[in-house]
């Protein structure tokens, strides 16, 4: 959950929509399979967060968003489609940066223009540290499996 609410926080930030995102909107959905997955490919993925304008998916829909995403989601919010969960980060030039990224840290890679022809910035720092982040994705775990009420 604690993706889901970083997301409903950028999106919104960001000023994207005059609607803003509420991150109970974004339904995220991960299996037991698609987890035992995702940590036998630790070393080539990662949890990515992608928010494609329409125009941008018009004239890109053959490769965006990638078909090969563990868990996750892929929702349509106003005039955008936000999309998240483990991808690989191999296959796309653009998580480059990402894969780069140690600890619980934090990154964003914006591509701008037709074809990135405007630049790509990254961005990254520090998250909330390892215990925080490992105490979260725990709770979030347990919560998911109904353990608590």
């Amino acid at each position: 959950m604690i993706y889901l609410k970083k997301t409903a926080i950028l999106f919104n930030k960001l000023g994207l929509s005059d609607d803003l995102i509420d991150w109970g909107q974004l339904k995220f959905e991960l299996t037991d399979d698609q987890i035992a997955e995702a940590i036998e490919e630790a070393k080539i993925r990662r949890f990515i967060v992608s928010i494609y304008s329409k125009g941008y998916l018009e004239k890109n829909s053959a490769r965006c968003p990638e078909s090969d995403i563990i868990g996750g989601f892929n929702i349509d919010h106003a005039d955008w489609r936000l999309v998240g969960g483990f991808r690989n980060i191999e296959r796309n030039p653009l998580f480059d940066p990402l894969a780069r990224l140690a600890g619980p840290s934090n990154g964003a890679v914006i591509g701008l223009g037709p074809n990135e022809t405007d630049g790509v910035y990254t961005v990254s720092g520090p998250g909330a540290g390892v215990r925080p982040t490992v105490n979260t994705m725990l709770d979030d775990y347990i919560s998911r499996a109904h353990l608590i009420n």
